[in-house]
């Protein structure tokens, strides 16, 4: 096949298609999906726990950042005794 064909059967008709079509569809990674952010929530426990004793408790700055190893550990215990209980093996996903 010689350039000018393959120009113009393979690329021409994309040439009206935008940048961002183009990617999503013929270098496709993983489709757009919108995001959503919230930031009235915490996703993180530990952050959770050192804004509640910085704001609301008026905790001195050593002892929030003490704060964040403390539930950092309390929350890997939690995630720990959840695998181990093998209560996750019977929750079925619908």
């Amino acid at each position: 096949m010689r350039l000018q064909e393959w120009l113009d059967t393979e690329v021409r008709p994309f040439r009206d298609k935008p940048i961002s079509w183009i990617s999503q569809y013929h270098f496709f990674r993983d489709p757009m999906r919108p995001t959503y952010s919230d930031t009235s929530c915490f996703f993180s426990p530990a952050v959770g726990a050192a804004y509640f004793g910085a704001i609301h408790m008026a905790w001195p700055a050593p002892l929030v950042w003490l704060s964040l190893p403390i539930m950092w550990l309390v929350g890997l215990t939690i995630s720990y005794g959840w695998m181990k209980s093998g209560i996750w093996k019977r929750l079925e996903i619908s």
